[in-house]
């Protein structure tokens, strides 16, 4: 979509740090989380229409299971998002080993909770052309959802995990051919005339309150002038130390706060702080360049 010149709004559902980093990095935007288990029905839908109004088009991506969620009722589910923020939702059925099959599946969703909406269906792991057919002409006969694209099997689709997930975004800049050739592959094999057709015809969600507009971080790099009117806090943000959430960072600016960008990897000076904040992420990756460093170390003996 982006591709497409479209501004595009990523969201992410539930606590997660590294998909978001790649959707910030694929959208030029950064992705917000919608966790049903930190924030009420009106924090999530205050957080989506704040940062999704002034998009094209807005994105949530799920996680797990459409249904899946800590409890019997789906608690913390991405179907339990879709019903808050009242989105239509697309089906992504992987097809692996399976063609009449798949219309069972479809209208299994479909019917299992009237309150989830699904707008169509997208087709993952289709083996060939035949296999593709009988899947599309199965799905038109008994289900009452289009079929929005088919993406083929295939490694080259593919980004290595780690254990926590995905190796995350900014770690390894050769993983972006990936994401350039899944974009290419998107554009190829899905109907984005349809899909964006869907979003734009969709009701928009209202909210009886006015949302203030999105804040925007400043970020200040060390030897910039400094004002001594704000409490100034250090923020590493690295390859070693990249897990943060935006809304956190922007709390600080909303209370007075000016944020300095700092790594903890490279041998720069420490600028004058107040307070620093070392959010999570993967140091054990990046021990040797963490123990060649001189930042912390100087921070430790001078703080």
């Amino acid at each position: 979509m982006t591709a497409m010149g479209l501004k595009v709004q990523p969201f992410k559902k539930g606590p997660d740090f590294i998909d978001p980093s790649w959707l910030t990095k694929v959208a030029g935007a950064t992705c917000r989380n919608l966790d049903s288990y930190l924030m009420d029905h009106k924090a999530i839908r205050h957080t989506f229409i704040r940062h999704a109004r002034e998009a094209d088009v807005a994105v949530v991506e799920g996680a797990m299971g459409l249904f899946d969620g800590v409890d019997l009722a789906g608690s913390g589910s991405a179907a339990e998002i879709a019903k808050i923020v009242e989105t239509p939702v697309l089906l992504v059925v992987d097809c692996t080993r399976m063609t009449r099959s798949a219309a069972a599946m479809v209208n299994g969703f479909v019917n299992f909770d009237k309150g989830v909406k699904i707008a169509g269906v997208i087709l993952n792991k289709v083996a060939r052309a035949r296999h593709e057919r009988m899947l599309r002409t199965s799905i038109a006969e008994y289900c009452d959802v289009p079929v929005l694209g088919a993406m083929p099997k295939g490694t080259k689709f593919s980004i290595p995990d780690r254990h926590l997930g995905l190796i995350p975004a900014g770690e390894n800049d050769e993983l972006m051919t990936a994401v350039g050739e899944i974009g290419q592959a998107a554009a190829k094999y899905l109907d984005m005339a349809a899909i964006l057709k869907i979003a734009r015809e969709w009701p928009a969600l209202v909210e009886e309150k006015d949302i203030p507009g999105a804040v925007n971080i400043n970020w200040h790099m060390p030897g910039q002038a400094e004002d001594n009117k704000q409490p100034t806090i250090g923020v590493v943000r690295d390859r070693s130390f990249s897990f943060y959430y935006p809304e956190n960072l922007e709390a600080l600016v909303e209370a007075g706060a000016r944020l300095v960008d700092i790594s903890a990897i490279a041998n720069q000076r420490l600028p004058k702080i107040d307070g620093l904040y070392i959010g999570g992420g993967f140091p054990e990756v990046l021990a040797a360049d963490l123990e060649a460093t001189t930042v912390l170390d100087s921070t430790l003996k001078t703080r």
